[in-house]
């Protein structure tokens, strides 16, 4: 149970870069100061001060319920893109004509919350139900920078963390467990997580869809719906505890944006595994049917570019990469334990 702990917390961190190994010269004061540095010198530094408080208040309705809210304020440190440094001056000139920056601030999260949790039916039915709010400010995303390396004529993309927008996030999440019997249990989860970008900055998914205003959409790969649901049977075999069993397991989520634009999008996600076995507290044999109804949506989805012979797709992104799902599969898995 969350306990009647308020507290807070006023950090100070700070965030050096350094020269590498064999000293390093910047050929440019775009964005820091031009000339050699030795191995181990400071190139670039910052210090961040923070307050982060966390309150939490509960009340027993009655010995089998309780109720809480609570507000938190969480922060991500800040960082360098120090990889802009050892690029040569035209490449540094441009990423700062891009809006890139070589410090990035730390990223901040206000979180409220409220929940309900309890027993019922003799502790036989065990819950939880939270509503959350949140706002998520100067959020750290990875932006790409595509240029044509003078020395190799070859383009080369460098990657690089800004604070590229501001985001709403909202939600439900459930989960109950219940001993419907003695030897029969069933296990459920569900949550609802809902994002609305409240401002947004990608040149790149721009470049791609035309798309510079993100407003009200959602956040990528970020499935709005997702839950579980299990059932587990046992019966004992004999007095030494071993029992035999039969547990299904179905696990659901949404599809997700695969970029802010929102107009790709990866389809609903499930999957059923079954198994069925023997077991004590000392071996376990069982055997099982992983993805029993061959489900292939994708699992995730990810900007990319089309790649080509010549890479002439090189400089944006074009495409959208997706991981594959495992297939039905059977098997036999034993386990012993001394």
């Amino acid at each position: 149970d969350p306990p009647n702990d308020p507290s807070s917390v006023c950090a100070k961190s700070s965030d050096d870069g350094h020269a590498r190994p064999g000293g390093q010269t910047i050929l440019s004061d775009a964005l820091a100061p031009a000339g050699f540095y030795a191995e181990g010198e400071k190139l670039l530094g910052a210090t961040y001060k923070n307050f982060m408080p966390r309150f939490i208040v509960n009340y027993d309705i009655n010995p089998d319920t309780m109720v809480y809210a609570s507000y938190s304020k969480g922060v991500n440190p800040g960082s360098f893109n120090v990889v802009f440094l050892s690029r040569p001056a035209s490449v540094q000139q441009g990423a700062v004509d891009a809006g890139l920056k070589i410090g990035v601030e730390p990223e901040k999260l206000d979180n409220f919350e409220v929940g309900l949790k309890g027993r019922a039916f003799n502790g036989k039915l065990n819950y939880t139900l939270a509503a959350y709010y949140g706002i998520w400010d100067d959020q750290l995303n990875v932006q790409s920078l595509t240029y044509t390396n003078p020395e190799t004529n070859i383009q080369e993309i460098i990657n690089a963390n800004v604070n590229a927008g501001k985001v709403k996030v909202k939600g439900l999440e459930a989960e109950l467990n219940l001993a419907a019997t003695r030897n029969f249990t069933i296990s459920a989860t569900g949550a609802i997580n809902d994002t609305s970008i409240v401002r947004y900055s990608n040149p790149s998914t721009t470049a791609l869809t035309g798309i510079t205003d993100f407003k009200g959409k959602q956040s990528p790969n970020t499935p709005k719906y997702s839950g579980a649901l299990g059932a587990e049977y046992s019966y004992p075999v004999r007095s030494d505890g071993t029992d035999v069993f039969a547990r299904g397991d179905l696990v659901y989520r949404s599809g997700s944006y695969t970029n802010v634009s929102n107009l790709t999008k990866t389809p609903d996600y499930s999957q059923v595994n079954l198994r069925v076995g023997v077991r004590n507290d000392n071996v376990s044999l069982e055997a099982y049917v992983t993805n029993l109804f061959n489900d292939k949506a994708y699992p995730n989805g990810y900007d990319f570019f089309t790649i080509d012979p010549g890479f002439s797709y090189f400089g944006i992104n074009s495409a959208v990469v997706v991981g594959l799902r495992e297939l039905r599969t059977f098997g036999l898995r034993g386990k012993y334990t001394f």
